[in-house]
Protein backbone atom coordinates (compact mmCIF):
# COMPACT_ATOMS: atom_id res chain seq x y z
CA UNK A 1 0.00 0.00 0.00
CA UNK A 2 1.41 3.48 -0.73
CA UNK A 3 2.36 5.93 2.01
CA UNK A 4 0.06 9.00 2.11
CA UNK A 5 0.88 11.92 -0.61
CA UNK A 6 2.84 14.67 0.67
CA UNK A 7 0.82 17.70 1.31
CA UNK A 8 2.07 19.73 -0.81
CA UNK A 9 2.11 16.71 -4.06
CA UNK A 10 -0.20 15.67 -6.96
CA UNK A 11 -0.63 11.56 -7.18
CA UNK A 12 -0.68 10.48 -10.57
CA UNK A 13 -4.07 9.39 -11.75
CA UNK A 14 -4.59 6.06 -14.29
CA UNK A 15 -4.56 7.78 -17.44
CA UNK A 16 -1.19 10.04 -16.58
CA UNK A 17 0.33 7.00 -15.17
CA UNK A 18 -0.30 5.31 -18.25
CA UNK A 19 1.57 8.10 -20.73
CA UNK A 20 4.66 7.62 -18.39
CA UNK A 21 4.66 4.27 -18.99
CA UNK A 22 4.28 4.65 -23.02
CA UNK A 23 6.81 6.84 -23.34
CA UNK A 24 10.41 4.96 -24.66
CA UNK A 25 13.76 5.12 -26.51
CA UNK A 26 11.55 5.18 -29.77
CA UNK A 27 8.98 7.22 -29.21
CA UNK A 28 8.44 10.46 -26.68
CA UNK A 29 4.95 10.80 -25.31
CA UNK A 30 4.58 14.23 -27.29
CA UNK A 31 0.76 15.57 -28.47
CA UNK A 32 1.85 17.67 -31.74
CA UNK A 33 -0.26 20.07 -33.38
CA UNK A 34 1.34 22.55 -36.20
CA UNK A 35 -1.19 25.68 -37.30
CA UNK A 36 -0.30 27.72 -40.46
CA UNK A 37 -1.26 31.26 -40.95
CA UNK A 38 -1.83 33.62 -43.85
CA UNK A 39 0.82 36.32 -42.07
CA UNK A 40 3.37 36.94 -39.70
CA UNK A 41 3.30 36.42 -36.13
CA UNK A 42 5.28 38.81 -33.85
CA UNK A 43 8.08 36.54 -31.31
CA UNK A 44 7.86 38.99 -28.76
CA UNK A 45 3.97 39.28 -28.54
CA UNK A 46 3.86 35.73 -28.59
CA UNK A 47 6.34 34.73 -25.48
CA UNK A 48 3.97 37.04 -23.91
CA UNK A 49 0.92 35.11 -24.60
CA UNK A 50 2.69 32.24 -23.63
CA UNK A 51 3.41 33.48 -20.55
CA UNK A 52 0.07 34.26 -19.24
CA UNK A 53 -1.43 31.27 -20.54
CA UNK A 54 0.94 29.25 -18.87
CA UNK A 55 0.10 31.56 -15.45
CA UNK A 56 -3.78 29.86 -16.73
CA UNK A 57 -3.61 26.82 -16.42
CA UNK A 58 -2.33 24.94 -13.36
CA UNK A 59 -1.19 21.56 -15.17
CA UNK A 60 0.81 23.56 -17.57
CA UNK A 61 2.86 24.60 -14.53
CA UNK A 62 3.21 21.30 -13.40
CA UNK A 63 6.38 19.09 -13.27
CA UNK A 64 6.55 15.40 -12.01
CA UNK A 65 8.19 15.00 -8.68
CA UNK A 66 9.15 11.51 -7.00
CA UNK A 67 7.62 9.96 -4.19
CA UNK A 68 8.80 8.88 -0.79
CA UNK A 69 10.72 5.64 -0.34
CA UNK A 70 8.98 2.26 -1.19
CA UNK A 71 6.09 4.64 -2.49
CA UNK A 72 5.88 3.78 -6.54
CA UNK A 73 3.30 6.28 -7.07
CA UNK A 74 4.02 9.18 -9.66
CA UNK A 75 3.08 13.16 -8.15
CA UNK A 76 2.67 16.54 -9.62
CA UNK A 77 4.23 19.71 -8.33
CA UNK A 78 2.43 22.83 -9.41
CA UNK A 79 4.91 25.81 -9.80
CA UNK A 80 4.02 29.81 -8.96
CA UNK A 81 4.77 31.45 -11.86
CA UNK A 82 7.78 32.91 -10.54
CA UNK A 83 9.44 29.75 -10.06
CA UNK A 84 9.51 29.06 -13.75
CA UNK A 85 11.47 29.34 -16.54
CA UNK A 86 10.30 29.80 -19.80
CA UNK A 87 13.44 30.58 -21.72
CA UNK A 88 14.03 27.47 -23.27
CA UNK A 89 10.10 27.41 -24.47
CA UNK A 90 9.78 29.09 -27.54
CA UNK A 91 12.35 28.87 -30.61
CA UNK A 92 12.67 30.62 -34.00
CA UNK A 93 13.33 29.72 -37.34
CA UNK A 94 13.46 31.16 -40.69
CA UNK A 95 12.01 28.29 -43.15
CA UNK A 96 12.22 29.68 -46.94
CA UNK A 97 10.48 27.22 -48.50
CA UNK A 98 8.04 24.08 -47.87
CA UNK A 99 11.18 21.08 -47.66
CA UNK A 100 13.10 23.25 -44.51
CA UNK A 101 9.91 23.21 -42.94
CA UNK A 102 9.82 19.60 -43.33
CA UNK A 103 13.08 19.17 -42.63
CA UNK A 104 12.30 20.38 -39.22
CA UNK A 105 9.00 18.91 -38.55
CA UNK A 106 9.82 15.54 -37.53
CA UNK A 107 13.45 16.35 -35.12
CA UNK A 108 10.90 18.91 -32.91
CA UNK A 109 8.03 16.65 -32.49
CA UNK A 110 10.07 13.40 -31.50
CA UNK A 111 12.42 16.03 -29.08
CA UNK A 112 11.81 14.51 -25.69
CA UNK A 113 9.70 16.62 -23.16
CA UNK A 114 11.00 16.44 -19.80
CA UNK A 115 8.08 16.32 -16.89
CA UNK A 116 9.99 17.04 -14.41
CA UNK A 117 10.96 20.21 -15.63
CA UNK A 118 7.98 22.61 -15.73
CA UNK A 119 6.18 23.91 -18.06
CA UNK A 120 6.59 20.81 -20.20
CA UNK A 121 5.72 22.42 -23.53
CA UNK A 122 7.85 23.73 -26.32
CA UNK A 123 6.81 26.07 -29.77
CA UNK A 124 8.95 26.64 -32.81
CA UNK A 125 7.64 29.80 -34.67
CA UNK A 126 8.88 28.99 -38.53
CA UNK A 127 8.76 32.29 -40.32
CA UNK A 128 8.01 32.07 -43.86
CA UNK A 129 7.22 34.45 -46.59
CA UNK A 130 4.08 33.17 -47.27
CA UNK A 131 2.61 33.43 -43.98
CA UNK A 132 3.93 31.75 -40.55
CA UNK A 133 3.55 27.94 -39.33
CA UNK A 134 3.22 27.37 -35.26
CA UNK A 135 4.58 24.40 -34.10
CA UNK A 136 3.45 23.05 -30.41
CA UNK A 137 4.42 20.01 -28.75
CA UNK A 138 3.30 18.48 -25.36
CA UNK A 139 3.41 15.75 -23.36
CA UNK A 140 0.63 13.55 -23.26
CA UNK A 141 1.47 12.69 -19.90
CA UNK A 142 0.02 17.01 -18.90
CA UNK A 143 -3.19 16.68 -20.74
CA UNK A 144 -5.28 15.33 -23.95
CA UNK A 145 -6.09 16.52 -27.16
CA UNK A 146 -8.53 18.87 -26.03
CA UNK A 147 -6.24 20.25 -23.28
CA UNK A 148 -3.56 21.05 -25.37
CA UNK A 149 -6.10 22.90 -28.00
CA UNK A 150 -6.98 24.78 -24.78
CA UNK A 151 -3.75 25.56 -23.98
CA UNK A 152 -3.57 27.30 -27.68
CA UNK A 153 -6.73 28.86 -27.50
CA UNK A 154 -5.70 30.43 -24.36
CA UNK A 155 -2.07 31.66 -25.93
CA UNK A 156 -4.58 32.74 -29.42
CA UNK A 157 -6.65 34.81 -27.16
CA UNK A 158 -3.44 36.73 -24.96
CA UNK A 159 -1.82 37.47 -28.14
CA UNK A 160 -5.22 39.55 -29.32
CA UNK A 161 -6.14 40.38 -25.79
CA UNK A 162 -9.41 39.26 -25.90
CA UNK A 163 -10.91 37.71 -22.98
CA UNK A 164 -10.40 34.26 -21.88
CA UNK A 165 -12.59 33.24 -18.99
CA UNK A 166 -11.81 29.79 -17.52
CA UNK A 167 -15.08 27.45 -16.49
CA UNK A 168 -15.67 27.29 -12.28
CA UNK A 169 -13.95 24.23 -11.78
CA UNK A 170 -11.16 23.18 -10.41
CA UNK A 171 -9.21 21.43 -13.12
CA UNK A 172 -7.17 19.75 -10.52
CA UNK A 173 -9.61 18.01 -8.97
CA UNK A 174 -11.17 17.34 -12.45
CA UNK A 175 -8.63 14.67 -12.88
CA UNK A 176 -9.91 12.54 -11.00
CA UNK A 177 -12.86 12.32 -12.72
CA UNK A 178 -15.36 12.35 -9.63
CA UNK A 179 -18.44 14.73 -10.96
CA UNK A 180 -21.60 13.82 -10.83
CA UNK A 181 -21.37 13.22 -14.56
CA UNK A 182 -19.31 10.23 -13.82
CA UNK A 183 -21.05 9.03 -11.19
CA UNK A 184 -24.42 8.97 -12.96
CA UNK A 185 -22.79 7.02 -15.95
CA UNK A 186 -24.07 3.63 -16.63
CA UNK A 187 -22.49 0.56 -18.72
CA UNK A 188 -24.24 0.29 -22.45
CA UNK A 189 -24.95 -3.10 -22.27
CA UNK A 190 -23.04 -6.13 -23.59
CA UNK A 191 -20.04 -5.62 -25.40
CA UNK A 192 -20.60 -6.21 -28.96
CA UNK A 193 -18.73 -9.44 -30.23
CA UNK A 194 -15.04 -9.22 -31.30
CA UNK A 195 -12.40 -10.74 -33.54
CA UNK A 196 -10.22 -12.69 -30.96
CA UNK A 197 -6.60 -12.78 -31.56
CA UNK A 198 -3.33 -10.08 -31.36
CA UNK A 199 -3.31 -7.38 -33.21
CA UNK A 200 -1.93 -7.23 -36.67
CA UNK A 201 1.26 -5.40 -36.78
CA UNK A 202 2.09 -2.61 -39.54
CA UNK A 203 4.77 -4.13 -42.11
CA UNK A 204 7.52 -1.50 -41.80
CA UNK A 205 8.95 -0.42 -45.08
CA UNK A 206 12.57 -1.63 -45.65
CA UNK A 207 14.93 0.34 -42.92
CA UNK A 208 12.32 1.91 -40.53
CA UNK A 209 12.05 -0.99 -38.29
CA UNK A 210 14.51 0.94 -35.58
CA UNK A 211 14.69 4.50 -36.59
CA UNK A 212 13.73 6.91 -33.49
CA UNK A 213 11.12 9.17 -33.43
CA UNK A 214 8.23 10.60 -35.31
CA UNK A 215 7.92 11.28 -38.96
CA UNK A 216 5.00 12.74 -40.83
CA UNK A 217 3.25 12.73 -43.90
CA UNK A 218 0.78 15.57 -44.65
CA UNK A 219 -2.30 14.89 -47.01
CA UNK A 220 -5.15 17.58 -47.29
CA UNK A 221 -8.68 16.16 -48.62
CA UNK A 222 -10.17 19.55 -50.23
CA UNK A 223 -13.70 20.53 -49.08
CA UNK A 224 -15.04 19.23 -52.25
CA UNK A 225 -13.43 16.22 -51.72
CA UNK A 226 -14.87 15.74 -47.80
CA UNK A 227 -17.98 16.24 -49.01
CA UNK A 228 -18.58 14.08 -51.79
CA UNK A 229 -17.32 11.06 -49.26
CA UNK A 230 -20.74 10.91 -47.41
CA UNK A 231 -20.71 8.79 -44.84
CA UNK A 232 -24.41 8.17 -44.92
CA UNK A 233 -24.65 6.52 -47.92
CA UNK A 234 -22.78 3.48 -46.38
CA UNK A 235 -25.16 3.37 -43.08
CA UNK A 236 -27.71 5.51 -42.15
CA UNK A 237 -26.40 7.04 -38.81
CA UNK A 238 -22.57 6.87 -39.94
CA UNK A 239 -20.64 10.00 -38.81
CA UNK A 240 -17.35 11.46 -40.55
CA UNK A 241 -15.41 9.91 -38.05
CA UNK A 242 -17.12 6.56 -38.18
CA UNK A 243 -15.86 6.86 -41.68
CA UNK A 244 -12.14 8.23 -40.82
CA UNK A 245 -12.43 5.14 -38.40
CA UNK A 246 -13.15 2.83 -40.81
CA UNK A 247 -11.05 4.03 -43.75
CA UNK A 248 -8.06 3.22 -41.49
CA UNK A 249 -8.66 0.09 -40.66
CA UNK A 250 -8.88 -0.70 -43.97
CA UNK A 251 -5.86 0.70 -45.38
CA UNK A 252 -3.88 -1.05 -43.04
CA UNK A 253 -5.73 -4.32 -44.24
CA UNK A 254 -4.60 -3.04 -47.53
CA UNK A 255 -1.01 -2.28 -46.77
CA UNK A 256 -0.45 -5.58 -44.79
CA UNK A 257 -1.86 -7.38 -47.64
CA UNK A 258 0.19 -6.27 -50.06
CA UNK A 259 2.94 -7.76 -48.07
CA UNK A 260 2.19 -10.53 -47.39
CA UNK A 261 1.14 -10.09 -44.06
CA UNK A 262 -1.31 -13.02 -42.92
CA UNK A 263 -4.97 -11.69 -41.91
CA UNK A 264 -5.49 -10.65 -38.49
CA UNK A 265 -7.90 -8.53 -36.51
CA UNK A 266 -7.10 -4.86 -36.94
CA UNK A 267 -7.04 -3.40 -33.28
CA UNK A 268 -7.90 1.07 -33.74
CA UNK A 269 -7.57 2.94 -30.38
CA UNK A 270 -9.32 6.45 -30.50
CA UNK A 271 -9.56 8.77 -27.88
CA UNK A 272 -13.13 9.70 -26.33
CA UNK A 273 -13.29 13.11 -24.56
CA UNK A 274 -14.48 12.01 -21.04
CA UNK A 275 -15.87 15.74 -20.02
CA UNK A 276 -19.47 16.69 -19.19
CA UNK A 277 -21.07 18.66 -22.31
CA UNK A 278 -21.12 22.08 -19.87
CA UNK A 279 -17.45 22.23 -20.60
CA UNK A 280 -16.67 19.78 -23.27
CA UNK A 281 -13.66 21.36 -24.20
CA UNK A 282 -12.46 22.98 -21.01
CA UNK A 283 -9.69 21.79 -18.56
CA UNK A 284 -6.18 21.36 -19.58
CA UNK A 285 -5.64 17.74 -17.92
CA UNK A 286 -6.30 14.26 -19.04
CA UNK A 287 -9.62 13.60 -19.44
CA UNK A 288 -10.07 11.40 -22.58
CA UNK A 289 -10.07 7.42 -22.58
CA UNK A 290 -9.09 5.67 -25.69
CA UNK A 291 -11.25 3.16 -26.86
CA UNK A 292 -10.64 0.09 -28.65
CA UNK A 293 -12.08 -1.19 -31.75
CA UNK A 294 -11.27 -4.32 -33.05
CA UNK A 295 -12.45 -5.86 -36.54
CA UNK A 296 -11.89 -9.34 -38.08
CA UNK A 297 -11.00 -10.05 -41.60
CA UNK A 298 -14.38 -11.05 -42.60
CA UNK A 299 -15.74 -7.57 -42.15
CA UNK A 300 -13.23 -5.97 -44.20
CA UNK A 301 -14.73 -7.35 -47.29
CA UNK A 302 -16.95 -4.25 -48.34
CA UNK A 303 -16.80 -1.03 -47.16
CA UNK A 304 -20.73 -1.25 -45.90
CA UNK A 305 -18.77 -3.89 -43.15
CA UNK A 306 -16.72 -2.18 -42.09
CA UNK A 307 -18.65 0.94 -41.08
CA UNK A 308 -21.85 -1.14 -39.53
CA UNK A 309 -18.76 -2.57 -37.48
CA UNK A 310 -17.29 0.40 -36.62
CA UNK A 311 -20.73 2.03 -35.26
CA UNK A 312 -21.80 -0.69 -33.44
CA UNK A 313 -18.11 -0.52 -31.50
CA UNK A 314 -18.13 3.31 -31.47
CA UNK A 315 -21.51 3.92 -29.85
CA UNK A 316 -21.05 0.95 -27.45
CA UNK A 317 -17.93 2.89 -26.53
CA UNK A 318 -19.35 6.14 -26.33
CA UNK A 319 -22.04 5.38 -24.36
CA UNK A 320 -19.91 2.95 -21.38
CA UNK A 321 -16.32 4.36 -21.11
CA UNK A 322 -17.22 7.30 -18.84
CA UNK A 323 -18.80 4.22 -16.37
CA UNK A 324 -15.64 1.94 -17.07
CA UNK A 325 -13.09 4.49 -15.63
CA UNK A 326 -14.83 3.82 -12.54
CA UNK A 327 -11.96 1.50 -11.04
CA UNK A 328 -10.90 1.87 -7.55
CA UNK A 329 -7.66 3.22 -6.72
CA UNK A 330 -5.64 0.26 -5.49
CA UNK A 331 -7.20 -1.54 -9.05
CA UNK A 332 -5.55 1.59 -11.26
CA UNK A 333 -2.30 1.03 -9.17
CA UNK A 334 -2.25 -2.54 -9.96
CA UNK A 335 -2.39 -1.76 -13.32
CA UNK A 336 0.03 0.87 -13.83
CA UNK A 337 2.88 -1.35 -11.71
CA UNK A 338 2.10 -3.75 -14.31
CA UNK A 339 2.86 -1.67 -17.34
CA UNK A 340 6.39 -2.34 -18.49
CA UNK A 341 4.57 -5.79 -19.47
CA UNK A 342 1.26 -5.22 -20.51
CA UNK A 343 2.23 -2.50 -22.95
CA UNK A 344 3.86 -5.07 -24.95
CA UNK A 345 0.45 -7.15 -25.16
CA UNK A 346 -2.19 -4.38 -25.38
CA UNK A 347 -0.42 -2.53 -28.80
CA UNK A 348 -2.63 -1.29 -31.33
CA UNK A 349 -2.43 -1.87 -34.94
CA UNK A 350 -3.13 2.31 -35.29
CA UNK A 351 -4.57 4.98 -33.39
CA UNK A 352 -5.96 8.00 -34.67
CA UNK A 353 -6.76 11.21 -33.40
CA UNK A 354 -9.19 13.37 -34.42
CA UNK A 355 -10.49 17.08 -32.70
CA UNK A 356 -13.46 16.95 -34.50
CA UNK A 357 -14.94 20.05 -35.27
CA UNK A 358 -12.87 22.89 -33.69
CA UNK A 359 -14.74 26.32 -32.12
CA UNK A 360 -13.98 28.77 -31.41
CA UNK A 361 -10.96 29.33 -33.95
CA UNK A 362 -7.51 29.83 -33.42
CA UNK A 363 -7.79 33.70 -34.21
CA UNK A 364 -4.07 35.45 -33.87
CA UNK A 365 -5.49 38.20 -34.57
CA UNK A 366 -3.20 40.30 -36.99
CA UNK A 367 -1.57 36.95 -38.57
CA UNK A 368 -4.86 36.26 -39.15
CA UNK A 369 -7.11 33.04 -38.08
CA UNK A 370 -5.44 29.66 -38.60
CA UNK A 371 -5.96 28.03 -41.57
CA UNK A 372 -4.62 24.67 -41.38
CA UNK A 373 -4.45 23.16 -38.15
CA UNK A 374 -2.72 19.41 -38.36
CA UNK A 375 -2.58 17.06 -35.11
CA UNK A 376 -1.16 13.98 -34.23
CA UNK A 377 -1.19 12.07 -30.52
CA UNK A 378 1.55 10.18 -28.22
CA UNK A 379 2.05 6.57 -29.89
CA UNK A 380 3.67 3.78 -27.89
CA UNK A 381 5.67 1.36 -29.71
CA UNK A 382 5.89 -0.73 -32.01
CA UNK A 383 2.43 0.38 -32.59
CA UNK A 384 4.42 3.02 -35.21
CA UNK A 385 1.08 4.74 -37.15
Amino acid sequence: MNPAAPADLIPFNLIEDFWRWVEGPRASANLHCELRFPRSIDEDRLRGAIAATVAAHPMARARRRPGRKLDYTAYWQVLDRDELSLDDILHTVQCQTESELDALRGPFFSRHIDIQQAPGLRLLLAQRPDGDSLLFSMNHTICDGVGAYRVLLSIARAYTGAPDPLPPIDPIAARELKSDDFKTAKRAGRRPARAKGRAARIHPPAGDRDIPGVGFQHVALSEADTRSLEPQRLARHATFNDLLLAALLRAVADWNDRYGVPPAPIVLHAPFNLRPAAWRNEVVANLSLSGELVVAPEHLVTEEATVAAVLEQRRWLKAGAMARLQTPRWAQYAVVRAMPVLKRWMTASAILTNLGRLDPPLDFGPAGEATEIWVSGAIGMPTGL
